[in-house]
Protein backbone atom coordinates (compact mmCIF):
# COMPACT_ATOMS: atom_id res chain seq x y z
CA UNK A 1 0.00 0.00 0.00
CA UNK A 2 1.83 3.34 -0.84
CA UNK A 3 1.09 6.76 0.88
CA UNK A 4 -1.43 8.05 -1.78
CA UNK A 5 -4.16 5.21 -1.10
CA UNK A 6 -4.10 5.32 2.49
CA UNK A 7 -5.01 8.78 3.02
CA UNK A 8 -8.76 9.14 3.96
CA UNK A 9 -11.67 9.91 1.25
CA UNK A 10 -13.13 13.32 2.58
CA UNK A 11 -16.79 12.93 2.52
CA UNK A 12 -18.71 15.74 1.09
CA UNK A 13 -21.97 16.84 3.20
CA UNK A 14 -24.92 17.12 0.59
CA UNK A 15 -26.29 20.24 -0.31
CA UNK A 16 -30.11 21.88 0.48
CA UNK A 17 -31.96 22.06 -2.29
CA UNK A 18 -32.13 25.80 -3.36
CA UNK A 19 -34.81 27.67 -2.45
CA UNK A 20 -36.97 28.75 -5.88
CA UNK A 21 -37.34 31.97 -6.67
CA UNK A 22 -40.38 34.14 -5.89
CA UNK A 23 -41.34 34.25 -9.56
CA UNK A 24 -40.88 30.30 -10.64
CA UNK A 25 -43.30 29.77 -7.57
CA UNK A 26 -45.86 32.55 -8.81
CA UNK A 27 -45.47 30.96 -12.10
CA UNK A 28 -45.57 27.47 -11.40
CA UNK A 29 -49.19 28.43 -9.30
CA UNK A 30 -50.33 29.83 -12.07
CA UNK A 31 -49.71 26.93 -14.18
CA UNK A 32 -51.33 24.76 -11.29
CA UNK A 33 -54.70 26.76 -11.23
CA UNK A 34 -54.78 27.55 -15.12
CA UNK A 35 -58.43 26.48 -15.80
CA UNK A 36 -59.32 28.66 -12.71
CA UNK A 37 -57.51 31.75 -13.89
CA UNK A 38 -58.93 31.37 -17.18
CA UNK A 39 -62.48 31.08 -15.82
CA UNK A 40 -61.88 34.21 -13.65
CA UNK A 41 -60.49 36.23 -16.72
CA UNK A 42 -63.41 34.92 -18.81
CA UNK A 43 -65.38 36.13 -16.32
CA UNK A 44 -64.38 39.56 -16.22
CA UNK A 45 -64.02 39.62 -19.94
CA UNK A 46 -67.81 39.22 -20.27
CA UNK A 47 -68.68 41.61 -17.97
CA UNK A 48 -66.41 44.23 -20.05
CA UNK A 49 -67.24 43.47 -22.71
CA UNK A 50 -70.99 43.83 -21.86
CA UNK A 51 -70.88 47.20 -20.22
CA UNK A 52 -69.05 48.52 -23.06
CA UNK A 53 -71.56 47.19 -25.31
CA UNK A 54 -74.44 48.60 -23.15
CA UNK A 55 -72.60 51.95 -23.16
CA UNK A 56 -72.33 52.19 -26.36
CA UNK A 57 -76.20 51.49 -27.10
CA UNK A 58 -77.04 54.22 -24.35
CA UNK A 59 -74.89 56.98 -26.05
CA UNK A 60 -76.65 56.17 -29.15
CA UNK A 61 -79.79 56.51 -28.00
CA UNK A 62 -79.72 59.20 -25.33
CA UNK A 63 -82.11 61.82 -25.51
CA UNK A 64 -80.92 66.12 -25.44
CA UNK A 65 -81.66 67.82 -22.10
CA UNK A 66 -84.09 69.61 -23.29
CA UNK A 67 -86.37 66.42 -23.88
CA UNK A 68 -85.05 65.20 -20.50
CA UNK A 69 -86.21 68.87 -18.75
CA UNK A 70 -89.37 68.86 -20.91
CA UNK A 71 -90.33 65.29 -19.41
CA UNK A 72 -89.95 65.89 -15.51
CA UNK A 73 -91.37 69.27 -16.22
CA UNK A 74 -94.53 67.77 -17.26
CA UNK A 75 -94.49 65.14 -14.31
CA UNK A 76 -92.70 62.22 -16.41
CA UNK A 77 -96.40 61.97 -18.57
CA UNK A 78 -95.12 62.27 -21.52
CA UNK A 79 -93.40 65.74 -21.88
CA UNK A 80 -93.46 67.05 -25.73
CA UNK A 81 -94.82 63.71 -27.21
CA UNK A 82 -91.66 64.10 -29.82
CA UNK A 83 -89.83 62.99 -27.28
CA UNK A 84 -91.67 60.16 -25.83
CA UNK A 85 -90.09 57.38 -28.08
CA UNK A 86 -86.47 58.10 -27.23
CA UNK A 87 -87.23 58.46 -23.26
CA UNK A 88 -89.04 54.88 -23.66
CA UNK A 89 -86.12 53.60 -25.89
CA UNK A 90 -83.42 55.15 -23.27
CA UNK A 91 -85.51 53.43 -20.68
CA UNK A 92 -85.47 49.83 -22.30
CA UNK A 93 -81.76 50.02 -23.21
CA UNK A 94 -80.66 51.12 -19.85
CA UNK A 95 -82.78 47.87 -17.78
CA UNK A 96 -79.72 45.60 -19.23
CA UNK A 97 -77.47 47.71 -17.55
CA UNK A 98 -78.71 48.02 -14.11
CA UNK A 99 -79.36 44.29 -14.56
CA UNK A 100 -75.65 43.70 -15.40
CA UNK A 101 -74.33 46.36 -12.54
CA UNK A 102 -76.79 45.03 -9.43
CA UNK A 103 -76.71 41.64 -10.19
CA UNK A 104 -74.97 39.30 -12.75
CA UNK A 105 -71.80 41.63 -12.81
CA UNK A 106 -71.80 41.33 -9.03
CA UNK A 107 -72.04 37.94 -8.88
CA UNK A 108 -69.57 37.07 -11.60
CA UNK A 109 -66.92 39.31 -10.44
CA UNK A 110 -67.35 37.65 -7.00
CA UNK A 111 -66.75 33.83 -8.55
CA UNK A 112 -63.70 35.49 -10.39
CA UNK A 113 -62.12 36.79 -7.48
CA UNK A 114 -62.98 33.70 -5.31
CA UNK A 115 -61.95 31.57 -8.26
CA UNK A 116 -58.44 33.19 -8.23
CA UNK A 117 -58.09 32.71 -4.26
CA UNK A 118 -59.87 29.57 -2.80
CA UNK A 119 -57.78 27.16 -4.64
CA UNK A 120 -54.66 28.29 -3.54
CA UNK A 121 -55.45 28.76 0.11
CA UNK A 122 -56.95 25.42 -0.09
CA UNK A 123 -54.37 23.37 -1.46
CA UNK A 124 -51.80 24.73 0.37
CA UNK A 125 -53.45 24.17 3.50
CA UNK A 126 -53.48 20.77 3.09
CA UNK A 127 -51.83 18.62 6.10
CA UNK A 128 -47.97 17.90 4.25
CA UNK A 129 -47.98 20.49 1.74
CA UNK A 130 -45.02 21.95 3.14
CA UNK A 131 -46.17 25.70 2.02
CA UNK A 132 -44.25 27.93 4.05
CA UNK A 133 -45.49 31.49 4.46
CA UNK A 134 -43.12 32.62 1.77
CA UNK A 135 -44.40 30.14 -0.69
CA UNK A 136 -47.99 31.18 0.23
CA UNK A 137 -47.62 34.79 -0.35
CA UNK A 138 -45.46 34.07 -3.81
CA UNK A 139 -48.65 31.87 -4.83
CA UNK A 140 -51.11 34.02 -3.96
CA UNK A 141 -49.44 37.71 -5.47
CA UNK A 142 -50.09 37.08 -9.25
CA UNK A 143 -53.69 36.13 -8.08
CA UNK A 144 -54.54 39.23 -6.31
CA UNK A 145 -52.71 40.59 -8.75
CA UNK A 146 -55.22 39.74 -11.48
CA UNK A 147 -57.95 40.18 -9.22
CA UNK A 148 -57.17 43.97 -8.05
CA UNK A 149 -56.37 44.47 -12.25
CA UNK A 150 -60.21 42.68 -13.24
CA UNK A 151 -61.83 44.89 -9.91
CA UNK A 152 -60.44 47.98 -11.65
CA UNK A 153 -60.92 47.30 -14.91
CA UNK A 154 -65.10 46.21 -13.89
CA UNK A 155 -64.95 49.10 -11.35
CA UNK A 156 -64.32 52.18 -14.37
CA UNK A 157 -66.93 50.37 -16.38
CA UNK A 158 -69.62 49.89 -14.38
CA UNK A 159 -69.34 53.56 -12.77
CA UNK A 160 -68.82 54.87 -16.24
CA UNK A 161 -71.88 52.93 -17.46
CA UNK A 162 -74.45 53.34 -14.11
CA UNK A 163 -73.41 57.43 -14.46
CA UNK A 164 -74.69 57.40 -18.18
CA UNK A 165 -78.09 55.75 -17.52
CA UNK A 166 -78.64 57.33 -14.14
CA UNK A 167 -78.41 60.86 -16.32
CA UNK A 168 -81.71 61.27 -16.35
CA UNK A 169 -82.19 61.27 -12.68
CA UNK A 170 -79.21 63.82 -12.21
CA UNK A 171 -80.67 65.96 -14.78
CA UNK A 172 -83.50 66.59 -12.76
CA UNK A 173 -81.78 67.89 -9.98
CA UNK A 174 -80.06 70.58 -12.58
CA UNK A 175 -77.66 68.71 -14.11
CA UNK A 176 -74.59 67.75 -13.07
CA UNK A 177 -73.16 64.37 -11.88
CA UNK A 178 -74.78 63.47 -8.94
CA UNK A 179 -73.68 60.63 -7.06
CA UNK A 180 -76.32 58.80 -4.79
CA UNK A 181 -74.73 56.48 -1.83
CA UNK A 182 -76.58 54.02 -2.74
CA UNK A 183 -74.37 54.03 -6.37
CA UNK A 184 -71.04 53.41 -4.18
CA UNK A 185 -70.17 49.63 -5.04
CA UNK A 186 -70.83 50.71 -8.85
CA UNK A 187 -67.81 53.24 -8.17
CA UNK A 188 -63.54 52.62 -9.41
CA UNK A 189 -61.95 52.36 -6.42
CA UNK A 190 -65.17 51.33 -3.83
CA UNK A 191 -65.47 48.46 -6.16
CA UNK A 192 -61.93 47.37 -5.83
CA UNK A 193 -61.94 47.68 -2.13
CA UNK A 194 -65.27 45.06 -2.28
CA UNK A 195 -62.44 43.00 -4.19
CA UNK A 196 -60.11 43.11 -1.61
CA UNK A 197 -62.69 41.68 0.66
CA UNK A 198 -63.95 39.27 -1.61
CA UNK A 199 -60.39 37.52 -2.61
CA UNK A 200 -59.76 38.29 1.69
CA UNK A 201 -62.75 36.55 2.69
CA UNK A 202 -61.93 33.57 -0.10
CA UNK A 203 -58.46 33.09 1.17
CA UNK A 204 -59.18 32.69 4.64
CA UNK A 205 -62.50 30.38 4.39
CA UNK A 206 -60.28 28.59 1.38
CA UNK A 207 -57.25 27.84 4.71
CA UNK A 208 -59.74 26.91 6.91
CA UNK A 209 -61.74 24.34 4.60
CA UNK A 210 -59.29 23.42 2.82
CA UNK A 211 -61.87 22.19 -0.20
CA UNK A 212 -62.23 24.39 -3.03
CA UNK A 213 -65.95 23.96 -3.71
CA UNK A 214 -67.29 23.59 -0.15
CA UNK A 215 -64.83 27.07 1.07
CA UNK A 216 -66.10 29.10 -2.58
CA UNK A 217 -69.54 28.13 -1.50
CA UNK A 218 -69.29 29.75 1.87
CA UNK A 219 -67.02 32.44 1.01
CA UNK A 220 -69.63 33.20 -1.72
CA UNK A 221 -72.18 33.26 0.83
CA UNK A 222 -70.38 35.96 3.25
CA UNK A 223 -69.57 37.95 0.64
CA UNK A 224 -72.15 38.46 -1.29
CA UNK A 225 -74.83 38.18 2.19
CA UNK A 226 -72.39 41.85 3.08
CA UNK A 227 -72.62 43.04 -0.29
CA UNK A 228 -76.10 42.53 -1.05
CA UNK A 229 -77.62 43.13 2.43
CA UNK A 230 -74.88 44.07 5.04
CA UNK A 231 -73.98 47.42 2.59
CA UNK A 232 -77.51 48.51 3.51
CA UNK A 233 -77.21 48.10 7.03
CA UNK A 234 -74.04 50.13 7.30
CA UNK A 235 -74.94 52.76 5.06
CA UNK A 236 -78.26 53.25 6.91
CA UNK A 237 -76.51 53.43 10.18
CA UNK A 238 -74.33 55.93 8.96
CA UNK A 239 -77.32 57.87 7.22
CA UNK A 240 -79.12 57.99 10.48
CA UNK A 241 -75.52 59.21 12.41
CA UNK A 242 -74.84 62.57 9.67
CA UNK A 243 -78.52 62.94 9.08
CA UNK A 244 -79.45 66.51 9.12
CA UNK A 245 -83.51 68.06 9.64
CA UNK A 246 -84.30 70.85 6.49
CA UNK A 247 -87.40 72.29 5.84
CA UNK A 248 -90.26 70.16 3.88
CA UNK A 249 -92.11 72.21 1.24
CA UNK A 250 -95.05 70.04 1.14
CA UNK A 251 -94.38 69.37 -2.54
CA UNK A 252 -91.19 67.26 -2.59
CA UNK A 253 -89.10 69.62 -3.21
CA UNK A 254 -86.35 70.94 -1.18
CA UNK A 255 -82.13 70.42 -1.03
CA UNK A 256 -80.34 67.60 -2.87
CA UNK A 257 -79.28 64.97 -0.51
CA UNK A 258 -77.48 61.60 -0.85
CA UNK A 259 -79.57 59.59 1.67
CA UNK A 260 -83.26 60.20 3.04
CA UNK A 261 -83.51 59.14 6.73
CA UNK A 262 -87.06 59.73 7.57
CA UNK A 263 -90.11 62.57 7.92
CA UNK A 264 -90.72 64.23 11.35
CA UNK A 265 -93.67 66.30 12.44
CA UNK A 266 -93.57 69.24 14.75
CA UNK A 267 -95.92 67.75 17.80
CA UNK A 268 -95.29 70.31 20.24
CA UNK A 269 -92.88 73.58 20.48
CA UNK A 270 -89.45 71.91 19.69
CA UNK A 271 -90.37 68.59 19.65
CA UNK A 272 -90.77 66.44 16.66
CA UNK A 273 -91.53 63.00 16.45
CA UNK A 274 -92.28 60.31 13.65
CA UNK A 275 -95.84 59.61 11.75
CA UNK A 276 -96.66 56.88 14.17
CA UNK A 277 -95.53 59.18 16.84
CA UNK A 278 -97.67 62.09 15.41
CA UNK A 279 -101.00 59.87 15.54
CA UNK A 280 -100.12 58.99 18.72
CA UNK A 281 -100.25 62.53 20.02
CA UNK A 282 -103.70 63.31 17.86
CA UNK A 283 -105.38 59.93 18.98
CA UNK A 284 -104.64 60.73 23.25
CA UNK A 285 -106.59 64.26 21.81
CA UNK A 286 -109.05 62.79 20.37
CA UNK A 287 -109.47 59.24 21.21
CA UNK A 288 -112.91 58.12 19.36
CA UNK A 289 -111.61 60.34 16.17
CA UNK A 290 -111.41 58.42 12.71
CA UNK A 291 -108.06 57.29 11.80
CA UNK A 292 -108.43 59.20 8.33
CA UNK A 293 -109.23 62.19 9.32
CA UNK A 294 -106.32 62.20 11.71
CA UNK A 295 -104.01 61.46 8.89
CA UNK A 296 -105.64 64.71 7.38
CA UNK A 297 -105.02 66.59 10.19
CA UNK A 298 -101.55 65.30 10.37
CA UNK A 299 -100.67 66.61 6.61
CA UNK A 300 -102.77 69.47 6.70
CA UNK A 301 -101.76 71.05 9.77
CA UNK A 302 -98.54 69.69 11.81
CA UNK A 303 -95.35 70.92 10.65
CA UNK A 304 -92.44 68.70 8.79
CA UNK A 305 -89.13 68.21 8.45
CA UNK A 306 -86.90 65.98 6.28
CA UNK A 307 -83.92 64.59 7.65
CA UNK A 308 -81.69 63.65 5.20
CA UNK A 309 -77.94 63.13 5.00
CA UNK A 310 -76.64 66.07 2.90
CA UNK A 311 -73.75 65.95 -0.13
CA UNK A 312 -71.30 67.12 2.11
CA UNK A 313 -71.29 63.97 4.16
CA UNK A 314 -70.91 61.51 1.10
CA UNK A 315 -66.74 61.32 2.54
CA UNK A 316 -68.41 59.96 5.27
CA UNK A 317 -70.08 56.92 3.92
CA UNK A 318 -67.14 56.58 1.65
CA UNK A 319 -64.83 56.15 4.61
CA UNK A 320 -67.06 53.62 6.33
CA UNK A 321 -67.43 51.51 3.02
CA UNK A 322 -63.73 51.69 2.68
CA UNK A 323 -62.44 51.08 5.96
CA UNK A 324 -64.87 47.86 6.09
CA UNK A 325 -63.86 46.74 3.00
CA UNK A 326 -60.05 46.98 2.85
CA UNK A 327 -60.20 46.52 6.74
CA UNK A 328 -61.65 43.08 6.86
CA UNK A 329 -60.14 41.86 3.10
CA UNK A 330 -56.64 43.04 4.68
CA UNK A 331 -57.20 41.50 8.06
CA UNK A 332 -58.39 38.17 6.32
CA UNK A 333 -55.16 37.66 4.23
CA UNK A 334 -53.43 37.99 7.11
CA UNK A 335 -55.02 35.44 8.92
CA UNK A 336 -54.84 33.12 6.13
CA UNK A 337 -50.92 32.74 7.07
CA UNK A 338 -50.86 31.29 10.43
CA UNK A 339 -53.93 29.61 9.42
CA UNK A 340 -52.75 27.30 6.72
CA UNK A 341 -49.57 26.57 9.13
CA UNK A 342 -51.76 25.69 11.86
CA UNK A 343 -54.11 23.56 9.60
CA UNK A 344 -51.05 21.86 7.81
CA UNK A 345 -50.20 19.90 11.13
CA UNK A 346 -53.71 18.56 11.54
Amino acid sequence: MDATTSLPTPVVAPQAPARAGILAIATQALRQHRLAVLASLLLFALCAGSALIITAQLVSLDPSPDCWRSWYQTGETGGTRICEPEIYAFYEAADPGKFLTEAIGLIAATVAGLLLVVPVTARAARRGSGTDARTLAAQLLPMLLIGLAGFIVLGFLFGGLRGYFQEWAYLAWDGGRRMEVQEMAYEGITFVGRGVLVMGVGALVGALLRRPLAAGIVAAALALGYTMAGVLVVQSEVATAVATPVAYNGDGSGPWNIGYVGTRYQLSEGRFGTYDDAMSYLMAQCPTCDTGLLDEQIQATMDQVVTVALPETYSTFFAVEMAISLGVGGACLLLTFPVVALRQRR
